[in-house]
């Protein structure tokens, strides 16, 4: 089943470089200009995950779908970490939550997916036209520290690449960094 949104639930409580790192690769030796860089590094790395659609450190989100349409559920933003719960709305906006003891939780793969188990089925309730399905998923690489470094450098190169001029050759080594990353749902 393919998604139809998603909202963040809990955003990530750190970054997956710090000020530091940003300062000494850009060559930056004051402190003047802190503040907008922290803002940076933020923006950067939610468009690297926005690119690669994934999450880089933990975070809970919220992922909408128009219905039960198979047995599987492809559950974006990668690396999955754990399922919190599947609840689905009816037509009268009346929610209710699919059991775990209905479908299993498969985080091997470089996308998480949900399967019914052997015997199980999705509920049979005429659902609402929109945001039907709702998966509430943890996900993210962990800790800062397991971010992949190649992700960390094209966080950086993106802070530079606006904190200076932006430099379309900038911008073709970021995507280059991330392109073993990206994910196509």
């Amino acid at each position: 089943m393919r998604y139809s949104g998603k909202e963040i639930v809990t955003a990530a409580s750190t970054e997956p470089v710090t000020l530091t790192e940003v300062k000494d690769q850009l060559r930056i030796t004051t402190s003047d200009d802190d503040t907008p860089l922290g803002i940076l590094i933020t923006a950067a790395r939610q468009w690297v995950e926005s690119v690669i659609d994934r999450a880089l450190v933990t975070q809970t989100w919220k992922i909408y779908y128009g219905g039960f349409d198979d047995d599987t559920i492809e559950i974006p933003m990668p690396p999955l970490q754990s399922v919190t719960h599947v609840k689905y709305y009816d037509t009268g906006d009346t929610v209710a939550t699919v059991s775990s003891l209905n479908y299993d939780t498969d985080t091997s793969g470089t996308v998480g997916v949900i399967r019914l188990k052997y015997g199980q089925s999705w509920p049979t309730a005429t659902l609402r036209p929109t945001k039907a399905v709702e998966v509430q998923q943890v996900c993210g690489y962990g800790a800062a520290s397991a971010v992949p470094e190649t992700i960390n450098q094209a966080i950086i190169l993106r802070v530079k690449q606006i904190y200076d001029l932006p430099d379309p050759q900038v911008d073709s080594a970021i995507r280059a960094l991330l392109a073993p990353y990206t994910v196509y749902l």
